[in-house]
C-alpha cells in the first residue's frame, strides 16, 4: 500500500513539474518538488500508522474476547516490505497469546481432575458466600447435587450451614447431622486467598464418622476385655470352690448344700454373661468371599423362614441392580442381618423391607425398613454401646457385635431414621 501511494504521488509530481517548468525558474522548480515529496511522504505514513493502528486495535479486542481465528497476510515479499512485517508481529503475538492460553486450560483441568479424584470435599466460596468451586465429593458428603450457594445447605443440617459460616483459618469445625446417606461427622478445615482481589475461603471437608467410630469400639473392646478378666479371675475360684465344697459337705448338711449350689449356679450364670460379652473382644478376621447379594438374603431369609411365620411377618427384598455383588465373610455378615432382623421383630413389626442398591461412587447401601414400635431419640444414640440393652432378656452385645463386624469389612451400620411410620437401619459397604 505505502509503494502505491508514493508511485501516485511522484507521478503527480512529475505532471506538476511539467507545468511548472513553463513558468518558474530552476531554483523555483527544486523547491516546490522537495517540498511536494515531503508533503507525500508525510502522508503515506499517517496513512500507514492509521492502518496499522486499527490492525493492533482489532488484535487487541480480539484477544480480549478469546477469538484467535484471524490472520493477517504475512507472506514476505523480496523487499520484506514494513507492512508484511508489521502483520508477521501481529500474527506472532496471536499465537504465543493462543499457546499460553491452551496450556493454561490443560493445566486447569488436570487440576480439575484432581480435586474431582480426591476424597477430601473442596468449596470455594467468596464474601457473599457464593460457590466459586465445588468438587464432586463435596456434593456427596452434604448430600446435594447442586451448590451454588452456602445457604443451600440449610435445606440439610442448620447447625452444618452454620458451621461452614463459622469455619475459619485457626477455626476448624466438626459437626454431625444426617441426610439420605446416614449419620456422618464432617471436619471442616478451612484456608483464605485472594482470587481477582477478591477474598475466597477454601473450604476443606472431611468424613470423620469411620475414625470416630473406630475409636469408639477400640475404647469399649479394651474396657471390656479389662472387666472381663478382671470379672472372670474374681468369679472362677468362687465357682469352683462351691462346687468343691458342695460335693464334700452337701450330703451332711442339706441346708449348706443349698446355699453353696446357689452360689455355684449364680457364678456359673455369671461366667456365662461374661463369657457372651467377651465374644466382642473375640470377633475374627474376615474371610471374605464373593457372594451375590440376592443368594445372601435368599440363604438368611430361608433361615429365619419359621421366625416370619410364626410372627407373621412379611417381607419383602428389592435392588437396583441384579448383579450386585458383596465380597464378604458370609457367616459374620449374616449374623449382621439377622440381628438387625430380630430387632423388627422384637419391634412387633409385621412388614419388613429389604432394599439393596449401588449409588455412583459404587458404594453398596442395605437398607432394612419394619413398621414396628419407633427407637427414642435416647435410645437411639445406645443402642449401639455394648451393654445397653432395653429388652428384659436381652444382652445388649447383639448392635455392638454387628458394628465391630461391619467396621471389620471397612463398612457401617447405622440407625437411618425411626419414627411412628417405619424405623430404617442402613448397612453400608464401600
Amino acid at each position: 500500500m505505502l509503494k502505491k501511494v508514493i508511485i501516485s504521488l511522484i507521478a503527480l509530481v512529475v505532471f506538476t513539474s511539467g507545468t511548472f517548468l513553463l513558468f518558474l525558474n530552476e531554483l523555483y522548480i527544486a523547491a516546490s518538488l522537495a517540498t511536494l515529496l515531503t508533503i507525500g511522504i508525510f502522508v503515506a505514513l499517517i496513512l500507514q500508522y492509521q492502518e496499522n493502528t486499527k490492525k493492533l486495535i482489532f488484535t487487541l479486542n480480539a484477544l480480549e474476547s478469546d477469538d484467535f481465528a484471524f490472520h493477517f497476510d504475512d507472506r514476505f515479499s523480496k523487499n520484506k516490505d514494513t507492512d508484511k512485517i508489521f502483520n508477521y508481529m501481529l500474527n506472532r503475538i496471536k499465537n504465543m497469546t493462543e499457546r499460553h492460553k491452551l496450556e493454561l486450560e490443560e493445566r486447569e483441568r488436570y487440576y480439575e481432575t484432581m480435586l474431582e479424584r480426591a476424597d477430601t470435599g473442596i468449596i470455594a466460596v467468596d464474601n457473599k458466600n457464593h460457590v466459586i468451586y465445588r468438587n464432586a465429593k463435596a456434593l456427596s458428603l452434604i448430600g446435594l447435587s447442586i451448590l451454588n450457594n452456602l445457604v443451600q445447605v440449610k435445606n440439610i443440617d442448620t447447625g452444618l450451614y452454620e458451621s461452614f459460616c463459622n469455619a475459619d483459618e485457626g477455626n476448624d469445625q466438626k459437626v454431625s447431622f444426617s441426610n439420605e446417606h446416614g449419620n456422618i461427622t464432617l471436619s471442616i478445615a478451612c484456608s483464605r486467598v485472594t482470587i481477582k482481589e477478591k477474598d475466597v475461603k477454601i473450604l476443606a471437608v472431611n468424613n470423620i464418622s469411620n475414625d470416630i467410630e473406630a475409636n469408639e469400639v477400640e475404647a469399649w473392646t479394651r474396657l471390656i476385655r479389662v472387666l472381663t478378666h478382671e470379672i472372670m479371675n474374681s468369679i472362677s475360684p468362687v465357682a469352683s470352690l462351691s462346687e468343691t465344697l458342695s460335693k464334700f459337705y452337701g450330703n451332711e448338711n442339706a441346708e449348706l448344700k443349698e446355699g453353696l449350689d446357689v452360689i455355684n449356679k449364680t457364678s456359673r450364670g455369671l461366667i456365662d454373661f461374661v463369657e457372651s460379652y467377651r465374644s466382642i473382644t473375640r470377633i475374627n478376621k474376615p474371610i471374605r468371599k464373593a457372594i451375590s447379594f440376592k443368594q445372601l438374603i435368599t440363604n438368611i431369609l430361608t433361615l429365619e423362614k419359621e421366625e416370619f411365620s410364626i410372627n407373621d411377618i412379611s417381607v419383602e427384598v428389592t435392588a437396583n441392580r441384579d448383579d450386585i455383588m458383596l465380597y464378604v465373610d458370609e457367616s459374620q455378615i449374616s449374623q449382621v442381618i439377622i440381628n438387625v432382623i430380630k430387632n423388627a421383630i422384637q419391634a412387633n413389626a409385621n412388614k419388613l423391607k429389604i432394599s439393596a442398591f449401588i449409588d455412583k461412587d459404587e458404594v453398596i447401601r442395605i437398607e432394612f425398613a419394619n413398621n414396628g414400635a419407633p427407637i427414642s431419640k435416647s435410645m437411639s444414640e445406645q443402642i449401639f454401646v455394648p451393654f445397653y440393652t432395653t429388652k428384659p432378656s436381652g444382652s445388649g452385645i447383639g448392635l455392638s457385635i454387628s458394628k465391630k463386624i461391619m467396621q471389620n469389612h471397612d463398612g457401617a451400620i447405622q440407625l437411618l431414621r425411626s419414627n411412628e411410620k417405619e424405623t430404617v437401619f442402613l448397612i453400608v459397604f464401600r
